[in-house]
């Protein structure tokens, strides 16, 4: 709003911005990809990813995402890619 605060008199003007929300992105299938190829496709997508090794087996492919894939996340939120 603008202006942010104060007194007006009649007829000053006040404008609004209104927001339709965060832009929303379909979070990407990433199972049985690698670490690094299931983190460069979700950063791709434009989220910052946490991630979680579920079962420490050293083969390192992702099991899922939370959010989970197909879903809609906002734009820039992190995602938790589990591996195992």
């Amino acid at each position: 709003q603008n202006p942010g605060a104060g007194e007006l008199k009649r007829g000053d003007s006040v404008s609004f911005v209104l927001s339709k929300g965060p832009v929303m992105v379909r979070v990407p299938n990433v199972r049985g990809l690698g670490a690094t190829a299931a983190r460069a496709k979700l950063e791709a997508a434009g989220f910052q990813v946490r991630v979680t090794r579920v079962v420490n087996s050293g083969l390192g492919l992702a099991l899922r995402t939370s959010p989970a894939s197909g879903s809609l996340a906002p734009k820039g939120s992190t995602l938790t890619l589990y591996l195992v």
